[in-house]
C-alpha cells in the first residue's frame, strides 16, 4: 500500500496519520511495510518495520499469487559470499512492456501506448524516479524489477535480424516500478 504525506503535515492525503494507516492494515500478516511521499527524496524517509514471521520468501509469494506484478528476487543464500537477502514485492505503481517499437506503460491504472525505441522510453521513465539518499539498509526501498528479453537486441545491435520467432507470446520486456518490498534476511 502507498500513502502520500502532505507537505508540513504528518497526515496522508486521505487524512490518516501514519499510525492510523498502520492500524488499518496491521491485521494482514505482513513482513514489512514501506511508505514514500511525493515530496521528493530530501523529504522522503523509508519506513522499515521488522516483523517476526513463519513465512519464507516462497510461502509469501504463494500467498500473493493472483496479485499484480508479484516478484521474487531470490538471493543465493547457500553461498558464503552473497545472497543474504531475498526480496518479495507486488503491486507495481507503474509497468512497462515492449513488443518491438510498441511500448505499453500503465501508471496507477491508466494505460498508454507509445511508439519508439524501448530503451529511450525506459530511460525517460527511469529519469522521473528518485531514490532516497539516506537508505542505510543493504536492500533498496523499492525499484524497477522485471526482465529484458532477446527481442530488445535490435535496438542495440541494428545489424542483427529484426525479429526472431515469438514462440511464447511474451513481451520483449516487462518491468514493474515498485515503491515497497519485503526483505528476508537469511542470516537472522
Amino acid at each position: 500500500s502507498v500513502a502520500f504525506i502532505q507537505p508540513g503535515s504528518n497526515r496522508g492525503v486521505t487524512g490518516q496519520t501514519v499510525e492510523a494507516f498502520w492500524n488499518s492494515i496491521s491485521h494482514v500478516p505482513l513482513l514489512s511495510v514501506g511508505m514514500n511521499c511525493a515530496l521528493g527524496p530530501k523529504d522522503m524517509r523509508p519506513l522499515i518495520e521488522e516483523v517476526e514471521t513463519a513465512h519464507t520468501p516462497e510461502s509469501l509469494v504463494e500467498q500473493l499469487l493472483g496479485e499484480p506484478g508479484v516478484m521474487l528476487l531470490h538471493g543465493k543464500h547457500t553461498s558464503a559470499t552473497g545472497g543474504r537477502y531475498c526480496l518479495v514485492t507486488a503491486h507495481p505503481f507503474l509497468t512497462f512492456q515492449s513488443w518491438g517499437e510498441r511500448c505499453g506503460v500503465t501508471n496507477l491504472g491508466k494505460s498508454t501506448i507509445l511508439t519508439g525505441n524501448p530503451w529511450n522510453i525506459l530511460d525517460d521513465l527511469m529519469s522521473r524516479c528518485e531514490l532516497c539518499d539516506d537508505n542505510t539498509q543493504p536492500w533498496p526501498a523499492g525499484g524497477c524489477f522485471g526482465y529484458w528479453g532477446y527481442g530488445l537486441r535490435t535496438f542495440v545491435e541494428p545489424r542483427l535480424p529484426a525479429r526472431s520467432p515469438d514462440d511464447l507470446g511474451l513481451p520483449d520486456c516487462w518491468l514493474g516500478f515498485y515503491d515497497s518490498l519485503v526483505a528476508f534476511d537469511h542470516r537472522q
